[in-house]
Order: structure tokens, then C-alpha cells, then sequence
């Protein structure tokens, strides 16, 4: 928030504090409001707009899993599978040669892609999410709004697909292919029915094929296995960040071999490295190489749809 921001003393008028939120006339800076009161001024301005998309920057992780809990009390919202949704920092510092937790990077493309829909009618996902996000989770860049559209998957009952390329598809946007689908970014494959866990989704969906035909689609239980709701239709997009293909790789590898070279690598390392990219495997730290291997990247904020709401929770502490 802009330090030139109108200083607003909160003394308990939040209909008038929504009202002017909800003009826009420009960014307002409210002092007074402590601990769980921000969650209930927060609360406010996101009754106020209705189903508009909502951002709240907390200082750091812990700070943002206090404003989860609390905006989900203020806004009567589950704290798991409601409107409010955590965006995570990854939980591995750049260059490191660890990859972050799949669930992690799971649940960022989650506000991504629920974003994205928010910006799309027909796509919309309702009502739009109320995202809580510490500074350092906005900080790295994403794969842009683009990419993550053209690898998401369209499924609809009566669609025709053929089964190995749809389950191609689906690994190559990083599902992870497993016996029994648990987890969000998993994919299972038995004979003509497949499982799916869209990072999206508060439960997995299972896609029953007759012949090259989809025959059925519907949500089950992750942990007992057992179908549940039928759906019309389903969206299965990427849950994970590094988003790649073949021929990038192939057109990149001179470059990652230039770069390897200025750093001293071993040239059978970097073999061992494009190797495992060009068999479509992340290795564990190639989110490093992003910058040279993702299609095209944006920040987060170009996925921000723009009727969005923006708290900065202490801004102060942030900066700090």
C-alpha cells in the first residue's frame, strides 16, 4: 500500500470504512485494527463486494496462517475447501537442489488457476477466492496465464479421447502417476478408468472410458475410493509450476550446457540432467533452471483479476 494512502482511524464504523473500499476511489490506509479485528475489517470489505476476488498480503507464513483461521471464523467459511485459500511460499530457498513439496506448489496452481476462471465467465469457479499470501509467496515468478491454459485438460461425458495420449497430456503437465490417487497432482490408470486429482478440486474425479469415448465422470473419496457425484464435465489443469516440453528442452540444452561450463559442472552431470528432462522427469532443484526452461513466465499479480480487493495486513512488518 502507498505510503501517500489516505490514513483512515479505525473506530469501529466498517460499514462506512466497505462503502468507501468499495467506491475505489483509491487506496486507504486503516490504523487501530489488531489481531483478529483485521480479520473482521477484512471480513467486511469481502461481504461488501460480494464475490469479487479478495488478496490479503500477510508479513510472513505465520502471520498468514493466523489470517486464514481468522478470516474463515469472520466469513463462516470452512477452514479447508471454502472460499478462503492459502497461497504458500515454497518451502525450499532458491538454487537449493530440493524441489518444494508437491502439495505446496499443488496449492499455489490451485489460486492460479481459480484466478484464472474468476477472469473467465464461462471457466468462473464460484465465488471467486478470498486468497491469504505471505510477501515471499508472491516473489517468484509463474508460468504465464497462457501456458497454464494450454496445458489445462478439457473433459466432458461423450467426448471422444484416446486414452494413452489423454494420460500423456495429463504427465507431461506434471501429474504424478501412482497406484491409488491420494493426493492433489496424482493420476492412477486402470484399464479404461482413470483417476484424477486436480489441484483445483476439493476431491478427485474418476473418468470411466468406453472405448475411446467418456462414458461417465465422477468425484470420489481419496480415501475410500468410492465414486461419489456425477459430473458433466471436468478441467484437470497443471499442478505444477515448471511447465516444459521436449523441444524446449532440446532448443535450451546449449544454453544450460553454456551455463553449466561457466560454473564448473561436470559435462556428465549436465548429461544426467537433460537426460532425465527429455524423459519429461523433473530432477530435484530444475526449478532453478526455470528461467531457461519454462515457456514464459509472469508474476502473480498479472493473474490478479482486476475488480480484485488488496489487503496488505502490517505492512510495516512486511517490509521489514
Amino acid at each position: 500500500m502507498e505510503e501517500a494512502a489516505q490514513r483512515e482511524a479505525f473506530h469501529g464504523d466498517l460499514d462506512g470504512l466497505a462503502r468507501r473500499v468499495a467506491a475505489r476511489s483509491g487506496a486507504l490506509r486503516v490504523a487501530g485494527a489488531r489481531a483478529g479485528a483485521a480479520a473482521v475489517v477484512g471480513a467486511k470489505l469481502v461481504a461488501q463486494l460480494g464475490d469479487a476476488p479478495a488478496l490479503f498480503v500477510a508479513p510472513n507464513a505465520k502471520a498468514c496462517d493466523a489470517l486464514v483461521r481468522d478470516l474463515c471464523a469472520a466469513l463462516g467459511e470452512p477452514e479447508d475447501g471454502g472460499r478462503v485459500r492459502a497461497f504458500p511460499a515454497h518451502d525450499t530457498h532458491p538454487y537449493e537442489r530440493f524441489s518444494p513439496q508437491p502439495f505446496l506448489v499443488a496449492q499455489r496452481m490451485d489460486v492460479l488457476y481459480r484466478w484464472l476462471a474468476a477472469a473467465q465467465p464461462a471457466a468462473r469457479i464460484e465465488p471467486a477466492p478470498v486468497v491469504v499470501a505471505p510477501w515471499t509467496a508472491l516473489a517468484l515468478r509463474v508460468p504465464a496465464r497462457d501456458v497454464v491454459r494450454s496445458r489445462s485438460v478439457h473433459l466432458e461425458v461423450g467426448q471422444t479421447t484416446d486414452r494413452d495420449a489423454l494420460v500423456a497430456t495429463l504427465v507431461a503437465a506434471g501429474y504424478a502417476r501412482m497406484a491409488l490417487v491420494e493426493e492433489r497432482g496424482e493420476l492412477a490408470v486402470r484399464g479404461g478408468i482413470l483417476d484424477i486429482f486436480p489441484p483445483q478440486r476439493a476431491h478427485p474425479i474418476r473418468i470411466e472410458l468406453l472405448g475411446d469415448e467418456v462414458e461417465s465422470i465422477r468425484e470420489f473419496d481419496e480415501l475410500t475410493q468410492r465414486s461419489k457425484d456425477a459430473l458433466a464435465h471436468a478441467v484437470a489443469p497443471p499442478p505444477r509450476e515448471l511447465l516444459l516440453h521436449r523441444s524446449l528442452v532440446v532448443d535450451r540444452s546449449a544454453a544450460i550446457r553454456e551455463l553449466a561450463a561457466e560454473q564448473g559442472v561436470e559435462n556428465r552431470s549436465v548429461d544426467e540432467l537433460l537426460d532425465a528432462l527429455l524423459r519429461g522427469h523433473i530432477p530435484p532443484g530444475a526449478e532453478a533452471l526455470a528461467p531457461l526452461l519454462q515457456p514464459a513466465v509472469e508474476t502473480v499479480f498479472d493473474y490478479l483479476p482486476s475488480d480484485a480487493l488488496v489487503v496488505v495486513d502490517d505492512p510495516e512488518a512486511g517490509r521489514e
